[in-house]
């Protein structure tokens, strides 16, 4: 018996892309998968593009743009509902994948059950990308992991939710995505709440998948600036020990804050000060709790 599995694609505005990848996934060799679309309340013309290359998908629109985990909890709950799915494999919509990479993460997934399951990630030229992180255990900083460590089913202390296939009885254990991000280290959160859990991400490297990479964010990285910054410190808050946690907010508003300043100010470009700006905007607003969307025009 093949194991259903629901597979949540997030799309933003980016309709060309989410077509792409579902036409990808159509080629799958996995028998019982379905494909669920959620559209962030994209405002254009993406879910009318999307009914019309595939009426056989499922679609649920959002009434907002709640971010990554907003947006894909939406699909999971939806998911979640029909009592016959047992995974779900988060996806991004500027991804394609090779028509073997989900039978290779279920079949990984049933040899070691207690395990969230991460895809090879590869540029849409075939080199690498990433599978995930490891997290520095000072700084909470996280790494890439470097393509000549990789063995095929290896655990990883975080798996890249570009692609990602998670067993029911995890959101069952330790819930949905933190919706406090916005964008950038949800999943990084999500592999360490299920650590924490007694699960285990493991990659399985013969699962393929292409992504652009960037497209969240577009050609504004000042956005990525600002979420990479205060989510830094939402998740330090979260982890990280009470007196670990004040070494790293003075860390990241004196040393941090100066070096950005002296970045900004000795190489006299105009777009090193809108990112100077763009940190200053993202631990002010960690400071006043601000979570979720960016209120700023950065």
């Amino acid at each position: 018996m093949n194991p259903h599995v629901a597979v949540i694609i997030l799309n933003y505005r980016g309709w060309q892309d989410t077509i792409n990848c579902v036409s990808s996934l159509k080629q799958l060799a996995y028998p019982d998968v379905q494909i669920v679309v959620v559209d962030n309340a994209s405002a254009d013309e993406s879910i009318t593009e999307i009914q019309t290359a595939y009426p056989d998908i499922t679609i649920i629109e959002s009434s907002e743009n709640g971010g990554y985990s907003a947006g894909n909890n939406l699909g999971i709950r939806y998911a979640l509902n029909r009592p016959d799915t047992e995974y779900i494999w988060l996806l991004n919509n500027d991804a394609t994948v090779d028509s073997m990479a989900l039978s290779t993460l279920v079949e990984k997934a049933k040899t070691y059950p207690n395990t969230l399951t991460g895809s090879l990630i590869l540029y849409p030229d075939g080199r690498y990308q990433t599978v995930g992180n490891r997290v520095h255990k000072l700084f909470l900083r996280t790494r890439n992991y470097k393509s000549r460590e990789l063995k095929d089913g290896q655990t990883v202390e975080t798996l890249c939710g570009c692609s990602m296939l998670i067993p029911r009885k995890v959101f069952e254990a330790i819930g949905l995505l933190d919706e406090t991000y916005f964008l950038y280290l949800e999943d990084t959160d999500f592999c360490i709440r299920a650590n924490h859990a007694g699960f285990i991400s493991r990659v399985a490297l013969a699962s393929k998948v292409f992504h652009k990479d960037g497209a969240s964010t577009g050609k504004n990285k000042r956005w990525g600036t600002y979420y990479s910054q205060r989510n830094r410190l939402i998740f330090a808050r979260k982890f990280a020990s009470a007196f670990h946690f004040q070494l790293l907010l003075l860390y990241h508003l004196l040393y941090r804050r100066l070096r950005s300043w002296t970045k900004a100010f000795f190489s006299n470009r105009p777009d090193e000060w809108q990112y100077h700006r763009a940190r200053m905007l993202a631990q002010t607003d960690f400071l006043k709790g601000v979570t979720g969307k960016c209120p700023h025009d950065v």
